[in-house]
């Protein structure tokens, strides 16, 4: 028994510093963690309209990531600044602690994160503005004279301008381009009796064409209320049938034939152009029985010549108006008629010639060679000199026998 119980105590001794020399002996040490060293987060593209955002980021050996965006749009909208928020979670054996601030990039953003953090912010710029394409005004008028006039382009796109082939009348200074522009559009002269019409389309890629309409006034030389007439002639066959009627001139017009108003009476505008009458017969304009011939001057001159009487006005209550009148007589008033020269009278035998209660009314003044007489009253030669001390008429001088007048103006 004794022999069992030393046994038992050696084993228990050779354990107990088994047991002792363990505890003298060091725990090995575990590897350290790294501080995360790349930079670039890859596989975010930058927003452009109408892309679809990416929704995952590649990992790498050092980091994994999720990515959300702000706005948080399907697909990217135009004019929109998007921002993406990057979340790294470093793998097995890598750390974000050590990592500085603002270390992380992603191209094409401006990032930002805290030192030791993961989450990254990145601010991308906005988005290109929609396509866009607009033209100011949608309508250009031309008189048929011709000319310049513009429209403006506005566009952030590049386009093209179509419908003027084939309109020799009209030119483009661009048919096409990018972004804003003025275009300048002239027309040629028209010399048709037909209106001139043109649709310019501005086209751009994706987008609804935008038109311009052009038009041009026909070449008419004249025009009753709306109707145009390729000639004079025409409109005044046109008042003269309706009667009361006024003929509007449209360009200056030169014409060679006597004009003759017969118990009718028309108005002539002449809307700021000239009236050139030049007729190798007797009269320029012969105004009788009751006729009327008005004239609205707006700037311009109707100027008669008639190889005998530049303008002859016959009859109680025919009245006649011109600024300028030229002939053998320069005027030639009988019978009671009346009319009003705004400019001269010219006259190669005669300047004035009135008889049976004429009457003349001259703002400019007698001029030409008037070799038998200034001013004739029936059959009685009056010089310059040769007015009334009285004058019927204030601010011009009196030629009169009592029946027939002329009054000049003082100047």
């Amino acid at each position: 028994m004794t022999k069992y119980i030393k046994i038992i105590f050696a084993a228990c001794i050779v354990l107990a510093a088994a047991m002792a020399g363990c505890k003298k002996d060091k725990d090995p040490e575990q590897p350290k963690d790294i501080t995360i060293t790349i930079a670039a987060i890859s596989g975010i593209t930058a927003p452009v309209a109408g892309a679809t955002p990416v929704t995952t980021v590649p990992a790498t050996e050092q980091y994994t990531a999720t990515i959300t965006w702000q706005p948080a749009d399907a697909t990217f909208a135009h004019s929109t600044a998007y921002t993406a928020t990057v979340t790294l979670t470093a793998k097995a054996g890598y750390m974000l602690t050590g990592v500085a601030a603002n270390f992380f990039t992603v191209a094409g953003a401006t990032v930002t994160s805290e030192a030791d953090k993961g989450v990254v912010t990145a601010v991308f710029p906005a988005t290109a503005a929609a396509p866009a394409l607009s033209v100011e005004p949608d309508e250009l008028s031309f008189t048929a004279a011709g000319g310049e006039e513009t429209f403006d382009i506005t566009a952030n796109i590049a386009w093209t301008i179509t419908g003027h082939a084939g309109e020799e009348w009209l030119t483009l200074s661009e048919t096409s381009g990018s972004g804003n522009a003025t275009i300048t559009v002239t027309a040629d002269a028209n010399a048709t009796t037909a209106v001139h019409t043109a649709t310019l389309t501005v086209a751009a890629q994706g987008l609804p064409s935008k038109t311009v309409t052009v038009t041009q006034e026909a070449g008419s030389e004249a025009k009753i209320d709306e109707t145009r007439y390729a000639t004079f002639a025409e409109a005044l066959t046109a008042a003269l049938a309706e009667n009361r009627k006024t003929v509007t001139l449209l360009k200056d017009v030169e014409y060679n034939a006597q004009i003759e108003i017969n118990t009718k009476s028309v108005t002539l505008d002449l809307n700021g152009f000239t009236f050139d009458l030049v007729n190798t017969g007797t009269n320029g304009l012969f105004v009788r029985n009751d006729g009327h011939f008005t004239l609205i001057e707006a700037g311009g001159e109707f100027n008669v010549t008639g190889n005998s009487y530049g303008s002859t006005v016959s009859g109680v209550g025919s009245v006649a108006t011109v600024t300028n009148a030229k002939g053998d007589y320069g005027v030639y008033v009988v019978s009671g008629g009346s009319i009003t020269v705004t400019g001269n009278v010219t006259g190669k035998r005669v300047g004035a010639h009135v008889r049976g209660g004429g009457e003349v009314t001259i703002d400019g003044e007698i001029n030409g060679t008037l070799t038998d007489a200034y001013i004739r009253i029936d059959s009685t030669d009056k010089t310059k000199d040769d007015f009334e001390a009285t004058t019927t008429k204030a601010g011009y001088r009196t030629y009169t026998d009592g029946t027939s007048t002329v009054w000049v103006k003082e100047n």
